[in-house]
C-alpha cells in the first residue's frame, strides 16, 4: 500500500512539473486570411531588415504577452502566455513580409527598407483578441527617414478565429494596412524609393 501512495505521489509531481511544448508557429506559404484583406497599392518593394522585441522581463523573446490580468502581473498588467518554438520577432517580420510581398506583387523594386521595434505582442484570454504595438522604421540608404509608432488589432468575432499556429497574421496584417493608408509613408516611399533617392 505504501508502494502505491509513494507512485502516486510521485505521479503527480511529474504532472504538475510538465510544462506544454512550445507552439510551432505556421511560417508556410499560404494564402492570407480573407477576412483581413489589404488595400491595393502602387508601392515598390520594401526590403524587410531586422524585426527587434522588447518585452517585459518576466516575458521571453519566445513568448507573448497576455493582457487579461491576473494576480501576478507585471506593471503594466501583462504576463507571460503563449510559448513559440521560433522567436517573436521573427514570427512578426514574417508576417510582415508576407503582407508586404502580397502589396507589392511584382511591383519595381526598391533601395529602401523596412524594419520594426517590436513593444507588445498580446493575447487577451477572454476574448480571444490580438494586439501588436510596434514602431515601424523605413531607412532610406544610412538614414531613418520615417518612424511611427502603430498598434494593430483584431478583434475575434462569435466564430473562432485563427489558430494559435497563425494567431499574429491578422494584427500584423492590421498594422501594414494602417502604415500603407498613412499619405506620408505612401509619398515618401515613391518619391525616393526609386531610383537613385
Amino acid at each position: 500500500m505504501r508502494f502505491f501512495v509513494i507512485l502516486g505521489v510521485l505521479v503527480l509531481n511529474g504532472c504538475a512539473i510538465v510544462k506544454p511544448a512550445p507552439i510551432e508557429y505556421d511560417m508556410g506559404h499560404r494564402p492570407s486570411n480573407p477576412q483581413v484583406p489589404l488595400s491595393n497599392s502602387n508601392l515598390p518593394a520594401l526590403a524587410v531588415q531586422q524585426f527587434t522585441y522588447e518585452p517585459q522581463k518576466t516575458i521571453s523573446q519566445y513568448q507573448v504577452a497576455g493582457l487579461s490580468g491576473c494576480l501576478m502581473c507585471n506593471q503594466d498588467g501583462t504576463y507571460a502566455s503563449f510559448l513559440y518554438a521560433q522567436p517573436v520577432p521573427d514570427i512578426i517580420q514574417y508576417e510582415a513580409e508576407q503582407a508586404l510581398l502580397e502589396i507589392a506583387g511584382n511591383a519595381r523594386p526598391s533601395h529602401c527598407s523596412i524594419s520594426a521595434e517590436i513593444h507588445t505582442v498580446g493575447y487577451d484570454g477572454n476574448f480571444g483578441n490580438t494586439t501588436l504595438d510596434l514602431t515601424y522604421v523605413l531607412r532610406i540608404g544610412n538614414s531613418n527617414e520615417y518612424i511611427k509608432r502603430i498598434q494593430g488589432k483584431f478583434n475575434e468575432d462569435i466564430f473562432p478565429g485563427p489558430p494559435v499556429k497563425k494567431l499574429w497574421e491578422n494584427a500584423t496584417r492590421d498594422s501594414i494596412r494602417q502604415l500603407m493608408r498613412d499619405k506620408s509613408f505612401s509619398a515618401l516611399v515613391n518619391e525616393r524609393c526609386v531610383g537613385r533617392g
